[in-house]
């Protein structure tokens, strides 16, 4: 006879204080319009907001500094990489075949300012939860989902981590594709979009850890040597 238990390692950031991330306000908020009764509400924060972060992620900095890049991001990073991926949401929602649209993410609303840039985006929830799934079923599926992204949606997700993957109603989902491209697209069109994801291909959890197996010997593949650090599916 053998026992066992799951546990989930949950950080929760307790009111009045932030996060370490700079990163947009997401919150599941009641729907009753939705299946599921709620919806994912992602919204560019406040010039406020943004500059509250900065000024305890670095209290020694200069007040006009913190206010010069919590302007950048609110008005600049944070809008364009929202309005993406409002758009990528949009054109899996028309190329990905029916059976795999309820896999990723359905833009619902979407909200955008003057400039014509999105501030907020409301989407579907992929609620976690249902049946247990074997390691083998998840592999399947998530290659099985990956494939289709590249074929049929012609998007790259470009920070497929455990975190945005998720197992909803037997079925496994991606999620976030705040960082996603469309396959052929011209990054170096926009000096922005350029530095930032070079910025993101040099600094990003799976590029690094890549990056270390690659060195370490325990990645030998040519393949995956030659596009590391590249925009590459």
């Amino acid at each position: 006879r053998g026992h066992y238990f799951v546990a989930r390692k949950t950080h929760i950031v307790p009111p009045g204080e932030f996060t370490e991330r700079f990163t947009y306000q997401v919150e599941l908020r009641p729907d009753d319009r939705e299946p599921s009764g709620y919806v994912v509400s992602k919204r560019v924060p406040t010039h406020s907001e943004m500059l509250a972060k900065l000024r305890h992620k670095f209290p020694q900095s200069e007040v006009s500094d913190l206010e010069k890049r919590a302007h950048k991001l609110v008005n600049h990073v944070f809008p364009t990489f929202l309005t993406r991926e409002a758009a990528i949401l949009k054109i899996l929602q028309r190329e990905l075949p029916p059976p795999f649209r309820d896999r990723v993410p359905r833009p619902l609303s979407i909200e955008q300012d003057d400039k014509g840039f999105v501030r907020h985006l409301a989407m579907s929830w992929l609620r976690v939860g249902g049946e247990a799934m074997s390691q083998l079923d998840f592999a399947r599926q998530a290659a099985e989902l990956l494939y289709i992204l590249h074929e049929k949606g012609r998007v790259m997700h470009l920070d497929l981590r455990m975190d945005n993957m998720v197992v909803s109603d037997g079925q496994v989902c991606f999620v976030d594709f705040g960082s996603a491209v469309r396959i052929g697209e011209n990054i170096k069109e926009s000096t922005m979009l350029d530095t930032l994801f070079s910025e993101m291909m040099r600094t990003s959890h799976i590029q690094r850890m890549l990056g270390k197996m690659l060195e370490t010997g325990e990645c030998t593949n040519r393949v995956m040597r030659e596009v590391h650090g590249r925009l590459d599916k």
